[in-house]
């Protein structure tokens, strides 16, 4: 039998998703002012993630978390770990996940 694997499948921890939860898109700016990264509400809703997955004949998804890419905090980095290994327990078998680490930090 084959498996059809998203092995970069966005998710953003509800916690980081900034004081909106009205559903519509947060936008970080960089320093000038310009758009680096969109956020919707959908990339904080794992359950409407397994609905697109079951639409499209994807079994699992390997669960990656912008905010967690060159993450200076430490403490950041263990709210994505342990939001996307409760999300691998939430959903037995259609979830894997990226850790992520503190640049610069070293976890003891």
């Amino acid at each position: 039998m084959e498996m059809i694997i998203d092995f970069h499948h966005h998710y953003t921890p509800p916690e980081l998703m900034g004081r909106r939860q009205d559903g519509c898109s947060n936008v970080r700016l960089d320093e000038n002012g310009n758009p680096y990264y969109r956020f919707n509400a959908e990339l904080a809703d794992l359950p409407t993630h397994v609905r697109m997955m079951d639409r499209s004949g994807i079994d699992v998804a390997v669960l990656s978390c912008g905010g967690g890419f060159d993450q200076p905090s430490l403490a950041t980095c263990r709210l994505i770990n342990d939001s996307v290994h409760q999300a691998e327990r939430n959903h037995p078998g259609r979830r894997g996940g990226h850790c992520v680490g503190a640049s610069g930090a070293i976890a003891r």
